[in-house]
C-alpha cells in the first residue's frame, strides 16, 4: 500500500486550485466560458474516445490486464478536453489539469496493488495526451504545452519514484515531489504583479530564492527530512533555468542569428539542468527540478522539458522494471539498435509532415499513431530491451526537434514543440503495455506471422488512402494552379 504522507497530496491539490481560482475570479474568467467551444470540439473527442476504446477493446478480447483501467483512461482523456477547450486562463489552466491529476493520484495511489496502481495512474496520463497529440496536430488554432506539462510530470514523477523506492523512502519521495510542486505552484501566483518591468531581473532573483525558502521549509519542517535540505540550492537553479527558458526563443523582430542562439541555449539549458541533478540526486532530483517549470507564463520551452523529463523518468521506470540487462540496453545487439535509428527516423518524419501543414492531416495522424503505439509492437514481437532504445530515441530526437526544430516553423512555436508529447506519450504507452513482453514471449511464430498479416493489411490500406489524399492534394494545395492545370490533373 503506498501511504500519502504528511498529505501534502491534499496540500498540493488545494493550492493549484486556489491559484487558479484565483485567477478565474479575478480575471472574470467565467464571462469567457462558452459552451459552444465544447460543442466544435465534440467531434473530436468522440473520435478520440472510440478510438482508445477500440484499443482497450482489443486488449480485453487478448485478455490483457490493461483492460480494466479504461475508467482512467476516459477520466484523464476527459478532464483534458474541458480544460483545453474551455477558454480558461492560460497561465493557470494548467494549475487546473494539475490540481485533476493531484486528486486522481490521489485516488488511485492507496491501493494494495502496486502494478494496478501504475497502470491507472499511466492510463490517466495516456487519456491527457491523447487528446493534446490530436488537438494541437488537428486544431487550426495554437499549439500550448504548458496546459498539460505539469499535470504529467507530477504523474510521471511519482511512478517513477514508487518503482525506485520503498516503505519510508517512498512515503518521503512522493512528499518531496509533492514540496517540489507545492514551491512552484506558489511562486504561480506571487510572480503575477512582478514579471513586468523587470530589466534587471531583482524581481526573478527574489521569486526563485522565495521558491527555494518555501522548499526548504517543507523538506526541514514537514517532510522532517534535513538530509535533503541541500535540494533546495538545486530548486533555486531550477526556478532561474525556468525563466531563462521561459524568456528565449524565436521572437517577432529577432534576427535570424538571436532566435538561433536562444533555442541552442534552450538546448543547453535542458541538457546541464538534467545532468547536474541527476548526478547528484538521481532521477528524484530531476523531478523536483522540473517541477519549477509550471511557472512558465510567455513561451513553450519550459512544457517542452518539463515533458522531456516526464518521458525520461517513465523510460527510467519501464528500464528498471522491465529490461533484464541490468546496466542498460545494449546498443550492439541488432534489434536494439535497429529501434533506436527508427525512433530518430519518426520524430524527423513527423517534423516534415507537419511543416507540409493541413494537407498532410492524414498521414500526419496515421505517423503519429505508429509512433506512439510503436512500444507496444516492440513489447510483443521483441522485446523490452529494443522497448527501451526505441523511447530513449524517441526522447532525445524530440527535445532536439521540438527546440531547434522551432526555426523552420514561422508563428507555429507550439506546433513544432509538440513533437515532444509524441515521445512522451509513447514513453506512456510503453510502460502501459509492458505485459506484452511476457505474452510475446510465450507466443509461437504462426501466431506471431498472423498478427504480422494483419498489421500489413492496415498498413496497406493506410497508404492506399494516403496515396489517393496526397494526389488529391499536390492539385488543391498549389496556390499557382491554374484551372485548366486542375482539369488536366487526373482525377483521384
Amino acid at each position: 500500500m503506498v501511504a500519502l504522507g504528511n498529505n501534502l497530496s491534499t496540500w498540493l491539490a488545494a493550492c493549484a486550485f486556489f491559484v487558479w481560482a484565483f485567477d478565474f475570479v479575478k480575471g472574470k474568467g467565467y464571462k469567457s466560458l462558452d459552451l459552444a467551444d465544447l460543442k466544435r470540439q465534440m467531434p473530436l473527442f468522440i473520435g478520440v474516445l472510440l478510438g482508445g476504446g477500440a484499443l482497450f477493446g482489443l486488449g480485453s478480447l487478448l485478455g490483457l490486464a490493461l483492460a480494466a483501467q479504461i475508467l482512467p483512461f476516459v477520466l484523464g482523456l476527459a478532464a483534458a478536453f474541458i480544460v483545453c477547450s474551455l477558454k480558461f486562463e492560460n497561465k493557470s489552466r494548467g494549475l487546473l489539469l494539475l490540481g485533476s491529476a493531484v486528486v486522481a493520484f490521489i485516488s488511485i495511489a492507496p491501493v494494495d496493488n502496486q502494478s494496478y496502481m501504475h497502470s491507472g495512474l499511466v492510463s490517466y496520463v495516456v487519456g491527457i495526451l491523447s487528446w493534446k497529440l490530436c488537438s494541437n496536430f488537428l486544431n487550426p488554432g495554437k499549439p500550448i504545452l504548458s496546459d498539460v506539462a505539469p499535470a504529467v510530470l507530477f504523474i510521471a514523477g511519482q511512478i517513477c519514484v514508487s518503482t525506485a523506492y520503498s516503505g519510508t523512502a517512498l512515503v518521503r519521495a512522493h512528499d518531496l515531489v509533492n514540496s517540489a510542486f507545492i514551491a512552484s505552484t506558489l511562486i504561480n501566483w506571487f510572480q503575477r504583479p512582478f514579471r513586468a518591468d523587470d530589466n534587471f531581473l531583482l524581481k526573478r532573483f527574489t521569486l526563485t530564492a522565495t521558491g527555494a525558502l518555501i522548499f526548504l521549509i517543507l523538506v526541514t519542517k514537514v517532510v522532517l527530512a534535513p538530509q535533503y535540505a541541500p535540494l533546495a540550492v538545486l530548486i533555486a537553479a531550477g526556478f532561474a533555468f525556468s525563466y531563462a527558458l521561459d524568456g528565449q526563443g524565436v521572437k517577432p523582430g529577432t534576427t535570424a542569428e538571436e532566435g538561433s542562439l536562444d533555442l541552442i541555449r534552450n538546448v543547453l539549458i535542458i541538457g546541464i539542468i538534467t545532468l547536474v541533478a541527476t548526478r547528484l540526486y538521481g532521477d528524484l532530483g530531476l523531478i523536483v527540478v522540473a517541477a519549477t517549470t509550471s511557472i512558465s507564463f510567455f513561451r513553450q520551452a519550459p512544457a517542452v522539458a518539463a515533458l522531456f523529463v516526464a518521458a525520461r523518468v517513465l523510460e527510467q521506470t519501464f528500464d528498471h522494471s522491465y529490461v533484464a540487462n541490468v546496466t542498460g540496453i545494449n546498443l550492439m545487439h541488432s534489434y536494439v539498435s535497429a529501434a533506436q535509428y527508427f525512433g530518430f527516423f519518426t520524430v524527423f518524419a513527423l517534423m516534415l509532415l507537419l511543416k507540409e501543414g493541413r494537407g498532410r492531416q492524414f498521414e500526419t495522424v496515421a505517423v503519429t499513431a505508429v509512433a506512439v503505439i510503436g512500444p507496444a509492437l516492440v513489447n510483443y514481437f521483441l522485446h523490452g530491451e529494443a522497448s527501451c532504445s526505441y523511447l530513449i530515441a524517441l526522447t532525445v530526437a524530440g527535445v532536439l526537434v521540438s527546440t531547434l526544430g522551432q526555426k523552420f516553423f514561422t508563428d507555429q512555436e507550439g506546433l513544432c514543440a509538440s513533437l515532444m508529447l509524441v515521445a512522451t506519450q509513447a514513453s506512456a504507452i510503453g510502460l502501459l503495455t509492458a505485459e506484452l513482453i511476457e505474452i510475446g514471449n510465450s507466443t509461437s511464430n504462426p501466431e506471431r506471422l498472423r498478427v504480422v498479416y494483419c498489421l500489413a493489411g492496415v498498413m496497406a490500406l493506410l497508404m492506399i488512402v494516403s496515396y489517393f489524399k496526397s494526389k488529391k492534394g499536390l492539385v488543391v494545395s498549389r496556390p499557382d494552379a491554374s484551372a485548366a492545370d486542375i482539369q488536366a490533373a487526373p482525377k483521384a
